[in-house]
């Protein structure tokens, strides 16, 4: 170490001026008396050590990574590949770095503590050994560490600074201590150097690297380049996949999001149940009076009952109603087929109008179908449609075309089926009941349902102009007022029509307005009114013989 210590010398002129003035110094304050005092102060003993180091410069890597496509919008089912590239840019190297380190030690010899210790620091460098020193930087020690010394203590003071070296090939660190109360008032500052060279500058750092994937994947890079490879996502659940590529030697990071959005088909039905009651109906009809014997010119009153019932049979028990499937998804969906099956086996009929499968729905569309499912009776079932989906798949790595080709996902939508709350088809419920008499017909009314009776009275029988016997068929008929079928009763009435005068066995009974039950004939026209006259002839003969014959015996 090398120490200096100024002095500095007085003139003899300088003495004897300095001398005149003494009065006056005397005159003035304590603190300069005391400033002044050569007894007490601070004397400093510097020394330091100096040690030159060099950071070799470094390659500098920039790191990128793409996803192709970055979003993928599926349905569940689907497979889509997504292509991932990794980029890395090399540049530099950056300039080495050239620093010096070590210690600076501070002793104070003097009688009073130190005031404002301050040490600088020079870093100085020259080309060759004949040329002279130039400052390459100056740094201001930091002394927080122990700021004040108290007499006979030492103070240690690391220090590392950084320089430009340019084209030095010599170094050295001198310092300057400086405090403001020396012992001696010449002093202004003690002072130490040391000298120092510079290792050989090493190779720049990272001249390659490693890239390491999270897929598995890793890559050595020498210099500015790219990795591409291709990573198949199948559609389980909407996620965002991260995916990070990371520089082993630096730590950098690149990291590719892929969000995938996973769409299911909404499939929706409505479950309406039916079924028809048909209605088979029945006539009766009966007659106050079936058979009249009536002369020529009388007449007679007849009424008429009509009697009408109904039994139901159910039938046709159906489920019906919609389908409608939805695509909520921003992609098309093609859709294979739509069926409705209806428990345990039952195949309903689906009717989807206007389309031919594959039918592609769009985004955010609607599909309505209709369907009809044949029932055998009004048991509880369930009812489940299913839309059947082609899925897209895309997998080039594992390359079996013909299976992704074929895959397919159902969508369905379960309800129950009840006929608690089933519409009834009612058929045939309700007749037109007529009665026909002589041509004549009379509408007796409508009934649904029945039964019922209806009162037909006050039809006429007669009057006749020829004696003989006649048949008057009356049929009463009912019509249904769905399936237009008819259905009849019908009673005879039987007439005998006698000539006026006509004398009747005792078998015959006559009926009120001068009817004879039990008489009849089936002659008609002048036969029968030619016999009638040759009978009465006869009978008045025989009277009038009796009579002379019962006369005579009298006699």
């Amino acid at each position: 170490m090398k120490t200096i210590k100024k002095r500095v010398a007085i003139v003899l002129s300088l003495f004897m001026a300095f001398a005149n003035l003494m009065p006056m110094a005397l005159a003035s304050n304590d603190h300069h008396h005391d400033h002044h005092d050569e007894h007490h102060g601070v004397e400093l003993d510097v020394d330091k050590s100096a040690t030159g180091h060099v950071t070799a410069g470094t390659y500098m890597w920039d790191i990128t990574k793409t996803a192709e496509p970055d979003e993928v919008n599926m349905f569940y089912g689907d497979s889509k590949d997504v292509d991932y590239t990794v980029n890395v840019t090399k540049s530099g190297p950056t300039a080495p770095s050239y620093y010096v380190t070590g210690v600076i030690d501070v002793k104070n010899e003097g009688d009073r503590n130190t005031q404002n210790l301050k040490i600088t620091d020079y870093v100085k460098g020259k080309t060759h050994s004949y040329s002279s020193w130039d400052t390459l930087t100056t740094v201001v020690i930091d002394v927080s560490s122990n700021p004040v010394l108290t007499p006979g203590e030492t103070g240690h003071y690391n220090y590392t600074i950084y320089f430009n070296k340019g084209s030095k090939n010599y170094f050295k660190n001198y310092i300057k201590v400086e405090v403001d109360n020396f012992k001696d008032d010449d002093d202004d500052f003690e002072d130490a150097e040391d000298s120092f060279s510079l290792p050989n500058t090493p190779a720049p750092l990272n001249s390659s690297v490693t890239v390491n994937d999270t897929n598995g994947f890793s890559w050595g890079f020498s210099d500015s380049g790219s990795q591409s490879y291709t990573q198949n996502f199948v559609c389980g659940q909407s996620l965002e996949y991260g995916n990070t590529a990371t520089i082993v030697q630096t730590g950098q990071q690149a990291t590719a999001n892929v969000n995938i959005n996973c769409y299911g088909l909404e499939v929706t039905k409505t479950v309406n149940t039916s079924f028809d009651r048909e209605y088979d109906w029945t006539i009766s009809k009966t007659a106050s009076a079936l058979n009249f014997i009536l002369q020529i010119g009388q007449t007679a009153n007849v009424d008429f009952l009509v009697d009408v019932s109904s039994t139901s049979t159910d039938k046709n028990w159906q489920a019906t109603g919609n389908i409608n499937v939805y695509n909520p998804a921003p992609i098309a969906a093609t859709i294979l087929s739509v069926n409705d099956i209806i428990s345990p086996d039952i195949v309903a009929e689906v009717t989807c109008s206007d389309i031919e499968f594959p039918y592609l729905l769009g985004s955010e569309q609607t599909l309505t179908c209709t369907y009809v499912g044949n029932l055998p009776n009004t048991e509880d079932r369930t009812n489940t449609a299913t839309v059947t989906l082609q899925n897209n798949q895309e997998d080039e790595k594992n390359g079996d075309f013909e299976a992704q080709a074929l895959a397919t996902t159902d969508f369905s939508d379960t309800q129950g089926v009840s006929f608690e709350e089933a519409v009834m088809n009612e058929i045939d419920e309700c007749i037109d009941v007529t009665n026909t008499f002589l041509g004549n017909t009379t509408v007796l009314g409508n009934v649904c349902y029945g039964p019922a009776q209806f009162n037909a009275p006050g039809y006429t029988v007669g009057p006749y102009t020829l004696a003989g016997t006649y048949t008057i068929p009356t049929p009463a008929d009912f019509t249904t007022n769905d399936t237009e079928s008819e259905g009849d009763a019908t009673v005879g009435l039987t007439i005998t029509v006698n000539q006026a005068g006509q004398i009747l066995g005792d078998s015959d009974t006559r009926l009120p307005g001068g009817s004879i039950l039990g008489a009849s004939s089936n002659l008609s026209g002048s036969g029968a009114n030619l016999v009638q006259l040759i009978t009465i002839m006869f009978l008045l003969s025989l009277g009038f013989t009796g009579l002379y014959l019962i006369a005579r015996k009298q006699v």
